[in-house]
């Protein structure tokens, strides 16, 4: 999981900042322009360490500055939601491991989510059953999620490493296996990179 910004915030989260911000200085009666810039250097520096918005560099430190900015705006919900988008990202690779281990070993998309019940269960997680609509990971704490990753991804490579040796295998959440099938990669991969792997490629423009 990469949780670098590498070129800082974008177009579309400077946007949100700016509402986050003004709906955070109309909730505190904080007005003119220069008291409200005050506030939000305020926040930068007190969630990041960092001088401007514009100097954030890590998706965790943007989270917390907007679940700041919404939790001073009164409105818990947003706040919340910013709070815990770095466990819906591992949980999100939770499923893509899960699916490409069946998919790898054959199993179907229902193969997978009884696969991760199964593993819930075996982990003792509390209320931790795969429902159909994914949030079975907002009773799971982000050490635990990560912890369940990190299994998966053991497991995703041994399968490689046992069946496909020659194969260098990295987490694409993009990819799809197929037994006896072709694999879709994105057109700026060579297709000598899975020269070695049981698969033909179908290269996706």
């Amino acid at each position: 999981m990469n949780n670098v910004a590498t070129n800082g915030p974008t177009a579309r989260q400077f946007r949100a900042y700016g509402i986050a911000a003004n709906e955070a200085c109309a909730n505190l009666a904080i007005y003119g322009e220069e008291a409200r810039r005050k506030y939000r250097r305020m926040v930068v520096r007190e969630e990041t360490g960092l001088e401007s918005f514009r100097d954030i560099r890590l998706n965790s430190d943007i989270d917390a500055v907007m679940s700041r900015l919404w939790s001073d705006a009164g409105d818990w919900e947003k706040a919340s939601s910013y709070g815990i988008n770095d466990s819906r990202q591992i949980a999100f690779l939770i499923k893509v491991s899960c699916l490409q281990l069946m998919q790898l070993k054959g199993g179907s998309e229902e193969d997978a989510r009884r696969y991760l019940d199964g593993l819930l269960v075996q982990a003792k997680v509390p209320n931790g059953t795969y429902t159909a609509d994914d949030s079975y990971w907002l009773d799971v704490s982000k050490s635990r999620l990560l912890d369940l990753f990190k299994i998966l991804d053991t497991e995703r490579r041994k399968v490689f490493r046992r069946h496909f040796p020659k194969f260098a295998v990295k987490l694409d959440t993009t990819a799809r296996y197929v037994i006896n099938g072709p694999i879709s990669i994105r057109c700026e991969v060579s297709p000598d990179y899975y020269a070695s792997a049981p698969f033909s490629v179908l290269i996706r423009e």
